[in-house]
Order: structure tokens, then C-alpha cells, then sequence
């Protein structure tokens, strides 16, 4: 039985370092360490970087979960719902004009306000992150005060992660880091209570749960109300 959850998270932009990421990918090919890879949207049309990004995905036969980032330098907390909201949807729809679905958003400026959440929600994103140190991922409360479907997953900011034997964990990952130090980190991960995977696999299983947990609700009410 796992007992934590580590989700690694990278961030791509037109300025990323190819070459520290290749790296990097190697040295997780061989732990098997998979990633949750947030691009921003404006390196969509950076025909460099995509052939490169295309070209190391292949090379390297590491797991990518492809999400978005939304836009470079945009300071969401600062823009009315409305603006967020066709952002949100603009992004979305440079992804899958490139053949990728979206479901996952990361602001990767860190700013943002409750209209983000909202507008994200709102264009059908299954899942946001955000900086925190919550352990674990949660729906947010909506203006009615119920639970809103979208995801939040706390980017966790404590290095103390390493040494937390429970939780869910979603970890930004430094490809300019120092490899050694990635290598004694990744051998730290392969315990067996640990649980490497991406944020669209734990979506997925999260809401698998959920599912569940409400039909036996329905169920035992079902059965409570035959009794009767």
C-alpha cells in the first residue's frame, strides 16, 4: 500500500535548456520517473522549441504529461474574469490546434485570484495548480458554496516533502539542477511506499474514487430507505 504520492512537475518555455533537460530525461529513464510538463502557450508557435521538445519526447522515453501553462508574463490576479476566462480558452485551443487535449492548467507566474480557479472551472479544466503546502490535491468551494468539479493540486513549496512518509505530493523540478543530487533523490523515491505518477493519472484516480464513494452512498441510502 502507498502511503505517498509524488507527482514530478517541469515547466517549459522557449528560453528552456535543452541540453540540462536531456540530462535530466536520461537519468529518469532509468529510475523510472515520470513528469507532469506544463508548456507555456506562446512556445507553441516557437517552431525551434517544438522540434526540439518533439525530439527529445522521443529520444528520451521518459512519461510527459503534456499540459499548459497558459501565457508567459500574464499576470492573471491582475485581469478581470472575463479576460481570464478567453486566456484560459485561447490557450486551450493553441494546444489542441497541436494535436494536444488539455486538462491541466498551471499559471506559471504564480499570480492568480479566485476568477482564475473560476474561469479554469469554467473552460473545463479538470485540474489546476497553484503554490501551497496542502499535501494533498482538493476541490475548491464555488460563490453557492458547493463543491466546484475542477481539481486544485498544491505545487508544494518545503523541501521537506523528501522526508514525509504521507501525502500527495506535486513537486517542480529544476532540469539546471545539480544530477547527482537528482540521482540520490530518485533513489529516495523508489521506496515502496512511494507512488510516482502524473497529475492526470491521479485526476483520473481521484475522480475513479469519488465515483465510487458517492455509489455505495446512493446505495447504503437505497437500502436505509427499503429497511423502512
Amino acid at each position: 500500500n502507498y502511503t505517498k504520492i509524488v507527482m514530478p512537475v517541469l515547466y517549459f518555455n522557449s528560453n528552456t535548456n535543452f541540453s540540462s533537460m536531456e540530462k535530466l530525461f536520461e537519468l529518469s529513464y532509468r529510475y523510472n520517473i515520470p513528469y507532469t510538463a506544463f508548456i507555456a502557450a506562446d512556445a507553441l508557435s516557437d517552431e525551434e522549441f517544438m522540434k526540439e521538445f518533439t525530439d527529445i519526447s522521443k529520444k528520451s522515453r521518459v512519461t510527459l504529461n503534456i499540459e499548459s501553462a497558459g501565457y508567459e508574463d500574464i499576470k492573471y490576479n491582475q485581469l478581470e474574469y472575463n479576460r481570464q476566462e478567453t486566456l484560459i480558452k485561447n490557450s486551450k485551443r493553441l494546444f489542441k490546434d497541436n494535436g494536444i487535449k488539455i486538462t491541466g492548467f498551471f499559471p506559471i507566474s504564480f499570480s492568480y485570484d479566485y476568477n482564475t480557479i473560476l474561469a479554469a472551472e469554467n473552460n473545463n479544466i479538470k485540474y489546476i495548480t497553484l503554490p501551497s503546502n496542502e499535501a494533498n490535491p482538493y476541490h475548491p468551494m464555488s460563490p453557492l458554496e458547493m463543491k466546484m468539479s475542477i481539481l486544485i493540486f498544491p505545487l508544494y513549496q518545503d523541501n521537506n516533502w523528501v522526508t514525509r512518509n504521507n501525502g500527495t505530493f506535486s513537486v517542480l523540478m529544476n532540469p539546471d539542477g545539480d544530477l547527482i543530487s537528482y540521482e540520490n533523490l530518485f533513489r529516495e523515491l523508489k521506496k515502496d511506499n512511494i507512488m510516482l505518477t502524473t497529475m492526470n493519472a491521479m485526476n483520473q484516480h481521484i475522480r475513479t474514487m469519488e465515483k465510487m464513494e458517492a455509489e455505495i452512498t446512493t446505495d447504503y441510502k437505497k437500502l436505509r430507505s427499503n429497511i423502512r
